[in-house]
This record gives C-alpha cells, structure tokens and sequence, in this order.
C-alpha cells in the first residue's frame, strides 16, 4: 500500500500478464494482501478519517474482483491440482479447505458490500459493530488464506502442473476478463 489511506495500483490483467496464470494469480494476492491491510487500517480508526473513495475501491473488489479470482482457484486450479495430486490425502484437504474459506467470504461480503457503499455515499453504517465484526472476520480469513495459497497451492501447482494445465488455467483466467491467449 502506498500509505494507510490509498491501494496500490490494481493488477492488471493482459493476455501477457495471464501467459503465466500463476505469477498472475501471486500479484493478485499481494494486492488482496493490501486490501486486507486497508480493511485492518479502517477498523483501527474508522470514524477518523475519510475513506470514501477507497471504499468504492473496496465494492469494486468485493464484487468483481474477489469473485473472479475464486472463480479462478474453483473452476480451474483446484480441479486441475486435485488432477494432478491424485490420492494426496494433504493436499485434498488443503484445497477443501481453501473452498471452504471460500463460502464464508461470499457470506461476509454480502454485509460488508452494504456498509461500504453507505461508506462511500458518505453515510452513516447502520450498524458499525456488525460492519467491524464482518470485517475483522474477512481480514482474519484472507490473512490466513493468503499465506496457505501463497505457501502451499502456488508452489504445489507450480511442482505439479503441466504446461498443458497452465495453458488450461491460462485460457480460464483469461476468458473470465474478456482476453484470450494462447
């Protein structure tokens, strides 16, 4: 993040960027990394500063963005890692898991999403200890989200992919955000 009140700049996705779906998917979850550290930031202080235009931001990547990254890891890496790991009993549950923490952060956006456009249209939140308790719980969650997928998946995937499954992630991710590569 460039300071405790702006994101970085958003990764963009070009058929170049997605010709390596992984590295793609490892800037996506820095900047993810940031808009959880944004989310923290806010609960630390929410009352004392503007935060309008972030939380525009904040709509925007939990209504297309975060979807279409899950979309990215359900439809296509985690079919293609449960493919290639076969009877690993470990990564099984990794990847259950992952979807899993998948379903509660569908669940937590839908109230977050309310409070942050009342946020962004400069209005008071209904209800402040539900937005701070939905909140904290989707940080906490993609804290410890990120660091499996960064630890675990990227680099299993990484080990256990084919060039033919990464070019098959390649073309998902792509087609996901109106591209195509080859």
């Amino acid at each position: 993040m460039t300071d405790e009140h702006n994101f970085p700049p958003k990764p963009q996705a070009t058929a170049e960027s997605l010709a390596d779906p992984l590295g793609f998917m490892e800037v996506e979850h820095a900047w993810h990394d940031a808009v959880t550290r944004w989310i923290e930031a806010v609960l630390d202080g929410l009352e004392n500063r503007p935060i309008q235009a972030e939380a525009e931001v904040m709509v925007e990547f939990l209504t297309r963005d975060l979807p279409r990254h899950i979309q990215d890891e359900e439809e296509d890496l985690f079919p293609l890692l449960k493919e290639r790991c076969g009877n690993d009993s470990s990564t099984k549950a990794v990847i259950s898991r992952l979807s899993e923490e998948h379903k509660l952060d569908e669940d937590l956006v839908d109230f977050i999403i309310a409070d942050l456009q009342m946020i962004a249209a400069n209005k008071r939140v209904p209800n402040l200890m539900r937005f701070f308790a939905n909140a904290s719980g989707f940080a906490e969650n993609q804290r410890r989200h990120l660091a499996w997928e960064n630890q675990t998946v990227l680099p299993l995937a990484r080990k256990s992919l084919t060039e033919a499954d990464v070019k098959t992630l390649a073309r998902g991710m792509a087609e996901r955000r109106g591209l195509s590569v080859e």
